[in-house]
């Protein structure tokens, strides 16, 4: 039998709590980067037989108690990635450690001696725009990166960017997709009460990361008569001026959220650009998987990751960045209520649906990493 490859996950946020939410079917999985399937079934699915060898992982999250609190307080003034220092002794005898965040740790276990010190896998949601902002932050990262054994690429260009910028082979950067939690966003799963949707037809636009650009939107439903409902965060909001018709929800729950999404004729995901080196590097991806796992018709801002995730044009209507005219004429076709126009947009929707679930799911994101877990320990 072949030894199981121990892997250590290390995540910049507390994680117990949504576990817990996942097991008891109120948070999607997304935010656990495959830890919870591997956990549950270290083949994924595979036969043992067919498994080139069984990926056994588990996190560290200690109960700090207040003299540690305090101190780890402080240390977060550094930023969250510097707490995640504390997990450098539980290093060692792991076969690979996989830092989501904690990109300071790739320094620091260079102080584990060579054959003690495991593997390093670096999960890249928004290195991309950070080495493209410049500075020395950029150049402390970029040499940080060059310490991985692998950074997983959630897209084929954050792969060839960091093949440009920091000199590495592809080899090193694997492209493992991002995925929904299909388990959660099911429309059956659906409730009136957990989030009253306005009455009749609405528009829903959803995303709490930085590079969302709800300015653009804004001045796309300027007149347009659409009832819209946007949940995001406050600071996502700051300096727009949102039209009337306009509802905004901050911070939902998961379970509200799958709701709004239930309850929509349509979702739109407007984001900044590429050039814009603001928010993760692939933004909105995951908000459009989501909404069409959901069998909602999707808008999206086009972006060179979005291609690798969904069909333009048979999946969901993508829109230039920061074009208010392309926007509002995508909005008014997937909000039409004209029969053809209205089938087209549903089949699209349901090409779209069909297309995550059999490929852009979190658990095929899990057999990804389990795979690149497996090539470099």
């Amino acid at each position: 039998m072949v030894a199981p490859i121990d892997v250590l996950y290390v995540f910049t946020a507390r994680k117990r709590r949504l576990l817990a939410g996942v097991a008891a079917g109120t948070d999607p999985d997304t935010l656990l980067f495959g830890l919870n399937q591997l956990r549950a079934d270290p083949n994924h699915g595979l036969p043992p037989w067919e498994a080139p060898a069984p990926v056994a992982v588990d996190f560290h999250e200690p109960d700090l108690g207040r003299a540690r609190r305090t101190v780890m307080t402080v240390i977060g003034r550094l930023g969250p990635d510097a707490v995640q220092l504390r997990t450098l002794p539980h290093f060692v005898g792991r076969d690979v450690v996989f830092l989501t965040g904690g990109w300071p740790l790739l320094f620091a276990a260079r102080l584990i001696p060579a054959a003690r010190r495991p593997r390093i896998v670096w999960l890249n949601m928004t290195l991309t725009n950070l080495l493209r902002r410049g500075g020395p932050r950029a150049s402390v990262l970029a040499a940080a990166a060059r310490l991985a054994d692998r950074i997983a690429c959630v897209s084929a260009d954050q792969q060839a960017f960091l093949v440009r910028r920091l000199g590495l082979g592809p080899e090193r950067l694997p492209v493992v997709l991002n995925g929904t939690d299909a388990r959660f966003f099911r429309p059956e799963l659906a409730t009136a009460t957990a989030a009253p949707a306005p009455p009749g037809r609405y528009l829903l636009a959803a995303g709490r990361d930085a590079a969302r650009d709800y300015r653009t939107l804004s001045e796309a439903l300027a007149g347009s008569g659409h009832r819209t409902v946007i949940v995001c965060g406050k600071a996502n909001l700051e300096g727009v001026n949102l039209p009337a018709g306009v509802e905004v929800r901050l911070d939902v729950p998961p379970a509200v959220l799958r709701d709004l999404y239930a309850g929509a004729t349509a979702v739109v995901v407007p984001t900044c650009g590429d050039g814009d080196p603001v928010g993760s590097d692939c933004s909105g991806t995951l908000v459009s998987l989501d909404a069409l796992a959901m069998g909602r018709p999707v808008v999206v801002t086009a972006r060179a990751s979005v291609p690798e995730y969904l069909v333009p044009g048979v999946h969901a209507t993508t829109v230039p960045a920061g074009d208010v005219r392309a926007l509002r004429a995508a909005i008014d076709r997937s909000m039409a209520t004209e029969e053809m126009t209205a089938r087209a947009v549903a089949d699209e929707a349901r090409a779209g649906q069909a297309h995550v679930r059999s490929g852009r799911t979190t658990d095929h994101f899990a057999a990804g990493i389990a795979n690149a877990f497996r090539e470099v320990a």
